[in-house]
Formats: C-alpha cells, sequence, structure tokens
C-alpha cells in the first residue's frame, strides 16, 4: 500500500494500492468512488519518485488540490484532494531526505467556483462583537469543498431567508434553520424548529456543545467545525484529525514499503 485517501466527513480509509489508478464513477476503475458528481473516469493517481500526482481526466465537475481547481498538480502529504464534492484527506510518508516537488502552475481562470462548491453569503455583523479580545471564533468549513466560513461573533442565525447571519443556498435549509451561540469558551448549535434538522457526529439533535473536528450537518449540508485560531487547513491539523480517523479503524500502523535498497541494509544489520 502506497497511501490511503481519508474521507474529510468521516468513513472508511480508500487504499491505494498501485503505482498508478484511475479513480471514477465507474466499477471498473482501480478507485471506484460511487457518486453522481463523480465523473467515470474523473482521473488518474502516479506514484512518481516517492510522491503523488494528480492528473484531472477531463472531468465535469472539475479536481482540485487544497481547492484550487488543476489539471495536474503534486499531492504532497496531508494536503486535500477534492474531486467533484468529495474531499479526501492525501496520508502517505513522503520519502527522507528527498524534497518534495514544486507545485504546478494552476490553469489560468483557475479557481475554487464550481457546481460543488457549497455557496453561502454572510450578513455584516450589525454590531462588532469581541469577547476577551478575540476577532475569530472559529470557523465552519464545507465537507463538499469551498471557503471556510468564519464566525465572527458570538450568535449567528444560519439559514435560508436573507436576513439570517449565515445564509445557506439549499432548498432543504429551512428559513431560520438554526443557532450558533458563542459561550463559555466554545460552541453550541441549537435547532430553531426546522424541516430537516440538524445533526452533530450523524447523532441527530435539538442542541448540542461543537468540538475541534465535530461534524454539523446543516439539512443536507455537512461542516466541520474548527475552533478559535486553528485553520483546519493547516497541514498538521489535517495530518492530526486523519490519523485519528485512521487509528479508528485500526489502520494507523500503515508504513511505505521498504526499498530493495533499504531490505539490503536491514540485512546487514542482523
Amino acid at each position: 500500500m502506497l497511501g490511503q485517501l481519508v474521507p474529510c466527513g468521516g468513513g472508511p480509509a480508500i487504499p491505494l494500492l498501485g503505482p498508478k489508478l484511475v479513480v471514477g464513477r465507474q466499477n471498473s476503475c482501480d478507485v471506484p468512488i460511487p457518486f453522481d458528481v463523480v465523473s467515470s473516469r474523473h482521473c488518474e493517481l502516479e506514484f512518481r519518485d516517492g510522491y503523488w500526482l494528480i492528473r484531472d481526466l477531463g472531468s465535469r465537475n472539475g479536481t482540485r488540490v487544497n481547492n484550487t481547481l488543476c489539471n495536474e498538480q503534486w499531492l504532497l502529504p496531508d494536503d486535500i484532494l477534492s474531486l467533484a464534492a468529495c474531499r479526501y484527506y492525501v496520508i502517505y510518508t513522503a520519502p527522507p531526505g528527498r524534497p518534495p516537488p514544486a507545485r504546478i502552475e494552476p490553469p489560468a481562470g483557475g479557481s475554487t467556483s464550481g457546481s460543488s462548491v457549497i455557496r453561502a453569503q454572510f450578513a455584516k455583523p450589525k454590531t462588532p462583537e469581541s469577547l476577551s479580545g478575540r476577532t475569530s471564533f472559529g470557523e465552519l468549513i464545507p465537507c463538499g469543498g469551498g471557503n471556510p466560513i468564519p464566525l465572527s461573533r458570538g450568535k449567528l442565525v444560519v439559514g435560508r431567508q436573507e436576513g439570517c447571519d449565515i445564509v445557506l443556498r439549499g432548498s432543504a435549509v429551512s428559513g431560520r434553520h438554526c443557532e450558533l451561540d458563542w459561550a463559555d469558551d466554545g460552541w453550541s448549535v441549537r435547532d430553531l424548529g426546522s424541516r430537516n434538522g440538524i445533526r452533530v457526529n450523524d447523532v441527530t439533535c435539538q442542541q448540542a456543545r461543537l468540538q475541534e473536528g465535530s461534524i454539523l450537518w446543516i439539512a443536507g449540508l455537512r461542516f466541520e467545525f474548527a475552533c478559535p485560531g486553528e485553520r483546519k487547513a493547516d497541514s498538521a491539523k489535517h495530518g492530526a484529525f486523519a490519523r485519528g480517523l485512521l487509528q479508528a479503524a485500526g489502520l494507523d500502523q500503515w508504513r511505505p514499503p521498504e526499498s530493495p535498497a533499504e531490505k539490503e541494509r536491514a540485512g546487514e544489520k542482523s
């Protein structure tokens, strides 16, 4: 095994079992991903000189690395790979003593926009709030791709109506769906009588406390919660979260296969 793709929203890791893999919706692909937004043959992964390279195969909804649209790009350990609306942490160990390859420049006009990105609008706070000098209260990171939603003050109403502090453009979202409330140095979420409910870590609830890495469902939209001052885009945080998932799956002991030279050295030492 040469690495894994760990779903950002939770779920079993996908092992990368060969040096060249086609990823797509077709069952004949080396890595089948059975979601309608993923193209039949979406992209190709190639393990080259100890690092993974990804190439888009003309997919309908695009391929992104760390939220940047690309036709071809190097995948470094703990990067986030987005295939349409499906996001994965890229988990593998870089070869020791070998510097990572330089990133490939994205195509002209490359952006994070696209049909798979959750679109949200944010109302400007009517009165600036700061608790204990804080200017940031954390973020909600869309699991399907898109820019993080800043939690810029201590109480926010989330819903489909224009008057909400965070407006989510989804037909399953109620006009005033839920409320996020900062108290006692932490966030809580409370349902406001929504039609399709809220869930935290896949448990339906009326009210719940949010912790670092919690997955918040607002109707059918999923968001990962990042604590104040800690961006989940930080690679170390990605690695810690992903390694936690690997431990839960019993896969945290994986190591890259030894090269012939390493095996020879190990034989000499024994």
